[in-house]
């Protein structure tokens, strides 16, 4: 790769910052396990996301001195923890940063692809559409198609433009952006079970000591056919 091309790509890496206690998947799984900012019980936590009680206990505790996690004890030894304010906050800016690293890197390599079948480097310096000023019409493209509910990640797709250029443009379009969507977590053993046996979701969710939407969530994630509102279940009508 010449070395002009190498300060091109230099440049065009995002301005993104990780967090370091946030890189070891473990507390990346913890932190995301708890994102809802619900008390829920340090067993059932560890039980959950399957580690090993003893990592369960290190990571946890890295993350409380951090800070981002918040414990508590009650009489005896059972034990609470949950995502704190500040937590939440970095976790936001952790995967803001992961997507746009990663959202770049992919730009990068197909770049490259495609040079390598093209030609040689020096013949593709300029990308027309990066370097061209954009439109107030192409704005307002863009905001529409945020606002209606697509991802940034896919309006600069279809826009031909960079994820980190569609992003800014939104930024100073002065649209207020949506936080990351977050991945469902698995449903615990028993979890379904419970809910198909008649609990209801509310029932379930405190049980769990989970939301009720996340619960509700939780459900629909694993293919569960919910019930209207005060319907009970088929096995409890047979009864």
């Amino acid at each position: 790769m010449a070395l002009t091309q190498q300060n091109e790509l230099q440049h065009s890496w995002p301005n993104c910052t990780l967090d370091r206690q946030l890189l070891a998947p473990v507390r990346l799984f913890i932190v995301t396990f708890l994102v809802d900012m619900r008390w829920r019980e340090f067993q059932f936590v560890c039980e959950s996301i399957e580690v090993k009680r003893s990592s369960f206990e290190y990571h946890v505790d890295v993350l409380r001195r951090e800070r981002i996690l918040q414990t508590r004890r009650e009489r005896g030894r059972r034990m609470w923890v949950r995502l704190s304010s500040d937590g939440s906050r970095r976790l936001v800016d952790h995967l803001e940063a992961t997507q746009a690293i990663v959202t770049q890197a992919r730009e990068i390599l197909a770049a490259s692809v495609n040079q390598a079948q093209v030609g040689p480097p020096r013949a593709l310096h300029d990308t027309p559409i990066e370097r061209s000023v954009l439109t107030p019409e192409a704005v307002v493209h863009l905001v529409d198609r945020y606002e209606s509910g697509a991802a940034i990640e896919a309006i600069a797709k279809e826009a031909g433009y960079s994820y980190r250029r569609t992003r800014t443009s939104l930024i100073e379009a002065g649209v207020k952006l949506r936080p990351p969507r977050i991945q469902v977590p698995p449903c615990p053993p028993g979890f379904v079970n419970l809910y198909q046996n008649g609990a209801s979701i509310r029932v379930v969710s405190t049980r769990y000591g989970v939301s009720y939407n996340q619960a509700r969530n939780m459900l629909l994630h694993a293919g569960v056919t919910l019930r209207p509102p005060g319907q009970p279940s088929k096995q409890r009508r047979r009864r």
